[in-house]
């Protein structure tokens, strides 16, 4: 369980003249439709068990992110906070002619997706080897399960980034000279750039939702259960029975 931050964008444009033709331009003739390509990495995580079980616990109550808004009471012992941040490059190509008419139009659209995970440990879980080992498989397999959704998702954000720059016109901005050229380009500029937002927002989504597969009351007692050793005073079974009532076991 953790945090999905708020994500962070870079923009980045240009544009090569690729075609000079020798009629003048009246109308801009239709253009290949332009290449969109996603890209991802996933960092190594960084990685700390020096924080208290106790703030790790008020952390995840305060996420809206944070699936342990789910089940009030528990205490967190251990937390995967997850940083997604994006890059955009958009391409421009232009065909004029002599007169100085020019059509523009778009050619490749680049996403770099970035994956920044951070596992959190809490210290008082270092005291019982066994369920320290538990806790700390339990986090990397939050960012397992991170790394998949990612990847699973990255061919919608191709799919929507390409019907959007279809409904916009890839048969060409123009004719038009210039300084109108320029200006244009500014503004689809701004355009697709807000238009990846919602984009990463919906990935940002996916990823969030399959964190709850693991993160539930059941799993967690399965979990404890693989050191019986380090809660001698845990009945696993009653507690299987009062799971839900006055019962407070420890979370991941």
């Amino acid at each position: 369980m953790g945090f999905l931050s708020a994500l962070a964008g870079f923009f980045d444009t240009s544009t090569a003249a690729t075609g000079l033709v020798a009629a003048g331009l009246t109308v801009c003739p239709v253009h290949p439709i332009p290449q969109v390509e996603v890209h991802f990495a996933a960092q190594q995580p960084f990685y700390s068990e020096d924080i208290s079980a106790r703030r790790l616990t008020e952390n995840a109550l305060q996420d809206p992110d944070s699936t342990m808004t789910r089940h009030q009471g528990w205490t967190v012992h251990g937390t995967t906070a997850r940083q997604i941040s994006h890059k955009f490059f958009l391409n421009f190509t232009t065909r004029s002619d002599k007169a100085g008419n020019m059509c523009l139009y778009f050619s490749h659209a680049t996403f770099a997706i970035t994956y920044y995970p951070a596992v959190f440990i809490a210290r008082e879980a270092l005291d019982k080897k066994c369920y320290a080992d538990v806790v700390r498989a339990h986090e990397m397999q939050h960012v397992a399960i991170d790394i998949a959704g990612i990847q699973e998702y990255l061919p919608h954000i191709k799919s929507d980034m390409l019907l959007y720059l279809r409904s916009l016109g890839y048969q060409g901005f123009g004719p038009m000279k210039l300084q109108a050229a320029q200006a244009k380009q500014k503004e689809l500029q701004k355009q697709v750039m807000q238009a990846t937002i919602p984009m990463i927002e919906k990935l940002r989504v996916a990823v969030r939702e399959r964190q709850s597969a693991i993160d539930t009351p059941e799993n967690y007692l399965r979990e404890q259960a693989k050191c019986p050793g380090d809660f001698p005073e845990i009945d696993f079974e009653l507690l299987k029975k009062q799971l839900g009532l006055s019962t407070s076991p420890q979370a991941q």
